[in-house]
């Protein structure tokens, strides 16, 4: 096995351990009880209102476009790709470009694994079964040839 192979294993080793733990139905409800609210009132913290966990879910969708995608080596932000003088295009990549490997635990127990392209592809995938099977019907191969 060589050293590229083995680490992929423990990558998707990883990927596996961790969708198992967040596509349990506990683990998504404790995930969104982490989020608090301040009652303008009393001060006192509590879980948010349907409207205030919208007006969240706005804000940091708004924080996002307005911040871009960041390079993955130098965290530029929308990094421009680079024209050299011998013609060829250099272009650093982000997480938009970035391929995952996301799995899921089926209703009997089972664990299934697909690959998405881009953060917010690979996030719905563990979050929406109607995404993950949309990806695993994209799928590739990782065999080297």
């Amino acid at each position: 096995m060589s050293i590229h192979n083995a680490q992929g294993r423990i990558g998707l080793a990883a990927a596996i351990a961790v969708a198992a733990l967040i596509s349990t139905p506990a683990a998504q409800a404790q995930s969104a009880a982490q989020r608090v609210a301040k009652d303008p009132v009393t001060g006192a913290l509590r879980a948010p209102t349907a409207d205030e966990t919208k007006a969240l879910d706005a804000k940091a969708a708004a924080k996002s476009r307005l911040t871009g995608a960041r390079g993955l080596r130098t965290g530029t932000l929308n990094p421009q790709p680079i024209q050299h003088a011998d013609g060829s295009v250099e272009q650093e990549l982000t997480e938009d470009t970035q391929i995952f490997s996301v799995a899921r635990r089926n209703d009997d127990g089972t664990l299934d694994t697909a690959c998405v392209t881009g953060k917010t592809a690979a996030d719905a995938a563990v979050l929406d079964k109607k995404a993950f099977k949309a990806a695993k019907a994209q799928e590739h191969s990782h065999e080297v040839k």
